[in-house]
């Protein structure tokens, strides 16, 4: 009855908490339009799913922007994955968010997960869990990256089970080898998805020997090891196989290290660095009044221990981030596999304080009763404004509308010609080809020609009626 009792004292809280999950991406993705890359990858994933391209080999469209027959942006994994929503569902755009929501929910239950193991024997904080999903959510890059349709969403998913088996096992005294080679395993599966991001997660032997102190610096070794000839044998398994081996080595050599040597996308390598603090400001202003008022009231809530395990998930989080400095391909959303364990070591942090207050909150009922109707009218509002949101746009409002009007008076999977500027207008490029797998290419002989309003047009082309709905371009048909 105890515990009974402990978990209905959180329910107004996991109301409040999911209501922020749901207001803060679901009004997003009942909208149409997406991030680029986001849009950009939906397309690969829905070919794939159209019998367009192989698992190892996807294809964007005939020419795939850079040139390679196939698509080597990213490894095929997260494409894979998607493919069998789009085979099961159909192709409507809200295939696409429901995935997304997916990812969404796994993530938050898989953060729910980790912070029960940490607080395993202390069952009064471990009924909390709710608070690291408030803190990680709240983070503006993550509840973007889960309003698109982000490699990073998935990614994140195989992060955090590695962690938790990592977790699990490592806390026992046996080495329990096999288990370290399932977690590999996990990060491996994340690597198939983003690429060497996914490897920052091995480093949870060594913050856990040196910061929690309770591994010896030889198991930790011997863990670690274990981990890496893992990985090593599942390389050579794959390019063993000869489409594996072309898919991989076309991504790693020809567009990871090349992108690295010579696409910069940043002037700095401290961008990330600024980018991470500047994401967290939310977290650190909770963390910051919590502390404020422990202090005010003279509460002396946090034990070593729990600041040791604080610090050790601040540490890992570190380590999913900073190394992105190491190159000058950067952007904010790169580190969103690690921002749950920046959520879960303020989280950790604030836990006590706030438990104190829950427990003189709750000693009276009326008080549990006006948090519990506060919950169900934030989670019903969110809901009702969510869906108040279908049928509006999110973002390239114009270029959707010239989009969809193009497409209907276009063949479906066909090929058109494209002006200088239309070509280099890669949101078109990628919408057309998700919505109606149209492919636009330069110098191309096809039948029918795309350019900008405001484009030059040889004389062999005579404009389309659909060009009265359209604002952004034209379309052309030779005469």
């Amino acid at each position: 009855m105890s515990s009974t009792r402990e978990h209905v004292k959180h329910l107004p809280y996991w109301l409040i908490t999911c209501s922020v999950l749901v207001g803060l991406t679901l009004p997003t993705l009942l909208q149409d339009g997406m991030f680029m890359d986001a849009v950009l990858y939906t397309s690969v994933a829905h070919n794939l799913s159209q019998g367009l391209g192989s698992f190892w080999l996807p294809i964007f469209d005939e020419y795939n922007i850079v040139g390679f027959h196939t698509f080597h942006e990213q490894p095929p994994l997260g494409f894979g994955i998607q493919s069998f929503f789009f085979r099961f569902f159909g192709s409507s755009m809200y295939v696409e968010r429901a995935y997304v929501l997916v990812t969404l929910c796994l993530n938050a239950l898989l953060i729910r997960v980790l912070w029960k193991e940490v607080f395993k024997h202390y069952h009064d904080l471990q009924k909390m869990s709710w608070l690291p999903v408030l803190l990680w959510i709240t983070i503006p890059v993550c509840f973007w990256s889960y309003s698109n349709n982000m490699l990073e969403n998935t990614l994140s998913i195989f992060i955090l089970g590695a962690s938790i088996l990592m977790y699990k096992t490592v806390r026992r005294k046996s080495l329990r080898v096999g288990a370290w080679v399932l977690s590999a395993c996990f990060v491996f599966l994340g690597f198939l998805v983003k690429g060497f991001p996914a490897f920052f997660i091995t480093c949870i032997p060594f913050f856990y020997c040196i910061v929690l102190k309770k591994i010896t610096v030889s198991r930790t070794v011997k863990i670690t090891t274990a981990m890496l000839f893992t990985y090593l044998f599942i390389a050579v398994v794959l390019f063993l196989m000869p489409d594996a081996k072309h898919g991989l080595s076309i991504y790693i050599f020809k567009r990871a290290f090349k992108r690295i040597l010579e696409n910069p996308s940043v002037v700095h390598r401290y961008f990330i660095l600024i980018r991470l603090f500047t994401e967290l400001i939310p977290v650190l202003i909770f963390t910051g009044l919590a502390f404020l008022l422990s202090y005010s009231k003279k509460l002396d809530l946090i034990k070593t221990k729990h600041l040791r395990k604080a610090i050790f998930f601040l540490c890992v989080g570190l380590a999913g981030s900073l190394p992105l400095m190491l190159t000058m391909v950067q952007n904010g959303f790169y580190f969103v596999p690690a921002l749950p364990y920046f959520a879960m070591g303020f989280a950790i942090l604030t836990a006590p304080i706030l438990l104190h207050y829950i427990q003189q909150w709750h000693s009276h009922t009326q008080t549990y009763k006006v948090f519990k109707i506060v919950g169900i009218v934030l989670l019903t509002s969110a809901f009702i404004f969510s869906f108040a949101q279908i049928g509006k746009t999110y973002r390239d409002k114009e270029l959707l509308q010239d989009v969809y009007a193009i497409g209907k008076a276009l063949p479906e999977r066909s090929t058109i010609n494209a002006s200088s500027d239309a070509h280099n207008y890669s949101e078109l490029m990628c919408y057309l080809m998700r919505t109606r797998m149209i492919s636009m290419q330069g110098n191309s002989e096809s039948q029918y020609l795309i350019a900008g309003k405001n484009s030059p047009v040889d004389s062999l082309y005579t404009p389309m009626k659909v060009n009265e709905k359209t604002t952004l371009f034209n379309l052309y048909e030779k005469k």
